[in-house]
């Protein structure tokens, strides 16, 4: 009998939510990090996935992955586009639109984050095995935490939470039904280092 679908993300994603709240919370009477009007950053990243969803073998492996993050800002307005490999030719691809907020604790930032834009999958990354043939493309809602230190004026290094959730289209040929969707969530853990330059 197949699990249910996303049960270990929704709880993943209760945990996120109430964290994030739980900074904004705390963070409230803090000040806002120096706000740059406009800056651009690039990063790397290691860390963990947990996707989840219509997958044939209802497989919830944790997965390592590796991935990079490129990404323009204005004031609290954020766009990025971000690589995840989780193996040869297993891969995700994001282009994400978010709101931004960030707050300074001496050489500590925390940063909240909540958006959503477009994902594509190759390799069966975020739907399993059985779809490793084919490449799914969809829609993203996307929500995430950083805490980073800085360890020089344009470096910082820090550990993140994201979670998302998506649906993904079939195409021509799939195992899938025409118009049919795969929808599912997925939970990333990383460690990252970030250069960032702002005016």
């Amino acid at each position: 009998m197949k699990p249910k679908a996303g049960s270990l993300s929704r709880i993943g994603m209760f945990v996120l939510t109430a964290v994030v709240a739980t900074f904004a919370v705390m963070v409230g009477s803090q000040r806002a990090a120096r706000a740059d009007v406009i800056a651009a950053y690039v990063s790397g990243y290691g860390g963990l996935a947990s996707p989840q969803g219509d997958r044939p073998s209802g497989s919830s492996d944790m997965s390592p992955m590796l991935g990079a993050q490129a990404g323009l800002r204005l004031l609290g307005l954020e766009a990025y586009g971000d690589y995840t490999s989780m193996g040869t030719n297993v891969n995700v691809e994001r282009g994400i639109l978010t709101l931004r907020l960030g707050f300074d604790f001496g050489a500590a930032r925390l940063e909240l984050r909540l958006g959503g834009g477009a994902i594509a999958e190759r390799g069966g990354a975020l739907t399993g095995p059985a779809y490793a043939a084919q490449e799914h493309v969809g829609a993203v809602a996307r929500a995430g935490i950083d805490l980073e230190t800085r360890m020089a004026r344009a470096l910082l290094a820090g550990i993140g939470v994201n979670g998302e959730a998506y649906s993904l289209a079939s195409k021509p040929g799939d195992e899938l039904s025409a118009g049919s969707r795969l929808n599912g969530s997925d939970i990333m853990a990383n460690l990252h280092l970030k250069f960032e330059l702002g005016i």
